[in-house]
């Protein structure tokens, strides 16, 4: 976070901030709904232990918390490099199909390297074990 909060002070950066805390407590601070034109998920912790699915981040619950605060055609972005996790994810997308559209549905739509997106410390390591990390473009409905 600092050498992020560094760079956006020297780049002069104004519509984007830094929230510290657990994301799940992040829409009690906000004071209306429809906030955000663009969220940005990038490798959320997998917990690939079947027994630890449930401390997931995105299931359909946090799903349509996001929805709710995200302004109308505002997109939700999710990068992840397990697969179970993004089967898990694309299910629950699924579910709630009335809430987000899949925009890049095809194989090369997936693909993070085609999408020029920050290759984060996340990114480089997936790469460097040999895993392909997915990529997720929502439009809310």
């Amino acid at each position: 976070n600092i050498k992020l909060s560094n760079y956006i002070k020297k780049e002069k950066i104004t519509n984007i901030k830094i929230f510290n805390k657990n994301i799940l407590i992040l829409f009690d601070y906000l004071s209306s709904k429809e906030v955000f034109k663009q969220i940005w998920i990038l490798f959320p912790d997998p917990w690939p232990k079947k027994k630890h699915h449930k401390r997931r981040l995105l299931n359909i619950s946090f799903l349509k918390k996001i929805h709710n605060y995200m302004k109308t055609g505002g997109n939700l972005y999710i990068a992840t490099d397990s697969n179970s996790y993004l089967v898990s994810i694309l299910l629950d997308i699924y579910t709630i199909k009335n809430f987000f559209i899949w925009e890049n549905q095809t194989v090369e739509g997936w693909e993070y390297i085609n999408n020029n997106l920050p290759k984060t410390k996340f990114y480089k390591k997936a790469v460097k074990s040999g895993r392909s990390p997915f990529f997720i473009k929502l439009k809310k409905l």
